[in-house]
């Protein structure tokens, strides 16, 4: 997103703000520095959900878990907090530290059977289960809804499939241009 070929974890939370986010998109973009946490916690409206994505390049502590819990309470974001994660044991451990925080299960393309995955979100006592796109039919809608637990698309950027995935019944998207949306805001 800056042009600069780093990793997250490899820098310290300063030179991560000093990166600049808005160049590759143009002058009035430019100076766009990548937000902390406390940042998007305190400066997202009240009624918008924040979804917190645990990357899996490396696994994240009950310390790391706990400092984020801490951080986001501190800003009035974790009542908003959805924690999502590709990894069952990592959802199993935010339940452990703190079970009122919503969960959901995300299930990339190499999921073989994207039904039996959101069978085990729903043992696992998840909020919602984050999809690739293409994984979505209406089976697992159904099996998500039955267990009353949400479908969030990701990534979807074309108008006529988030129209397809709305009549299928998701619940919402993930998107680089939520204008497509059509006056939904997910």
């Amino acid at each position: 997103m800056t042009g600069v070929p780093v990793r997250i974890p490899d820098h310290t939370r300063a030179a991560l703000a000093g990166f600049d986010l808005g160049f590759l998109y143009g002058e009035r973009f430019r100076g766009e520095r990548l937000p902390s946490v406390e940042e998007i916690a305190r400066l997202m409206p009240a009624s918008i959900d924040l979804h917190v994505e645990l990357k899996d390049y490396r696994p994240v502590s009950s310390q790391d878990l706990s400092r984020l819990f801490e951080v986001l309470e501190q800003n009035g974001g974790l009542q908003r907090a959805i924690i999502s994660s590709p990894h069952e044991e990592q959802l199993s451990a935010v339940a452990r530290l703190r079970p009122e925080i919503r969960r959901a299960l995300l299930l990339f393309r190499g999921v073989r059977v994207a039904a039996d995955a959101a069978r085990r979100a729903a043992f696992l006592g998840c909020a919602a289960v984050n999809p690739n796109y293409t994984l979505i039919d209406s089976e697992l809608v159904s099996i998500c809804h039955k267990h009353s637990m949400k479908v969030f698309a990701f990534t979807v950027n074309e108008r006529g499939t988030m129209r397809t995935l709305e009549t299928m019944g998701v619940d919402g998207f993930f998107t680089d241009y939520p204008d497509r949306i059509g006056g939904r805001a997910s």
